[in-house]
């Protein structure tokens, strides 16, 4: 499951991505907060997507 919204900066060095997740989602809690589990998965898919991106690049 891709939860990443959108690619908004890359360099050599750094990628920046963005998530949106709604208050009433499937990975919301009652109250609307998240678990850091969740954290953790954004960010292990921002470093996949760095990855992939320099690997595109050099081929």
């Amino acid at each position: 499951m891709v939860l990443l919204s959108e690619v908004l900066e890359h360099d050599g060095d750094t990628t920046v991505c963005r998530a949106v997740i709604c208050a009433d989602g499937i990975f919301a809690n009652a109250d609307g907060s998240t678990g850091a589990w969740l954290g953790l998965e954004l960010m292990a898919q921002c470093v996949a997507t760095h990855s992939g991106l320099i690997g595109q690049r050099d081929g």
